[in-house]
């Protein structure tokens, strides 16, 4: 993987879901193979209180199936193709638990910084919080790599309330005013605070940096896109494309 400069860095947005499909093993695979040195990705819960990593709050885009991904047990979960969509190569995909995720990353010996997203609807995941806690705590391996981030600011409070040594991104939404967010984020103890592409500009990026806040952008898949962030000041992006100044 070709770096960005010395104050750009890349993070594998879904894996690298550019070339295989998103939140799965295939895709983690990939950037690993690539050289990501950071991987983004989303957490969900199941009924049984299982984490899979998964973006949508249902399956309909992935494997055809509308209904709520909360109310599956992880045993019929595990059992929906979510690979076919993007590729016949990738059929058989399976929506991953996130221990199988630290397995991959504990198997290839990889420093990967991991960058974990709760997702949540509009009745949050009870007790999300602290599982995703447990299970890193129980890795000593990813001990200071694992960085929380959400759009659900209740759930960052929760996670520090928890923890006071948890790593917090701050993902600020698309209308959210630039002062509130640095505020919250800085109560938080946040190290990031996550913007859109289309939000991103110098005026954000200066009023992060005076706050101790690194400035992250999602989805940054042109190399030109990259470089004009870069000169901005921006600290790192989100990208599908790892590879995105080899290849794009």
């Amino acid at each position: 993987m070709t770096p960005a400069g010395a104050g750009l860095r890349l993070i594998a947005h879904r894996g690298a879901s550019g070339y295989a499909p998103e939140n799965t093993l295939a895709s983690f695979r990939k950037c690993l193979d690539m050289g990501a040195s950071s991987i983004e990705f989303d957490v969900q819960q199941t009924s049984d209180h299982r984490l899979v990593i998964v973006h949508d709050l249902n399956l309909k885009r992935l494997a055809g199936v509308r209904r709520a991904l909360r109310t599956y047990p992880y045993a019929e979960l595990s059992g929906l193709d979510v690979g076919r969509w993007f590729g016949r190569q990738y059929l058989g995909e399976r929506v991953p638990l996130l221990e199988q995720l630290f397995d991959l990353v504990e198997s290839r010996g990889s420093g990967a910084e991991l960058q974990l997203e709760i997702k949540n609807g509009r009745t949050p995941y009870a007790g999300i919080e602290k599982r995703a806690l447990d299970l890193v705590s129980a890795r000593p391996s990813l001990s200071g790599r694992v960085v929380y981030s959400s759009f659900d600011h209740a759930a960052l409070k929760r996670l520090r309330s928890l923890s006071a040594s948890a790593r917090i991104g701050y993902l600020a939404g698309s209308m959210e005013r630039r002062a509130s967010a640095i505020k919250d984020a800085s109560a938080l103890g946040c190290e990031s605070l996550h913007l859109s592409l289309g939000r991103a500009d110098r005026t954000w990026v200066e009023a992060c940096h005076a706050a101790n806040l690194r400035v992250f952008v999602y989805t940054v898949n042109e190399a030109a896109d990259c470089r004009r962030l870069e000169e901005m000041g921006v600290d790192a992006v989100f990208t599908n494309f790892p590879d995105v100044l080899s290849k794009r």
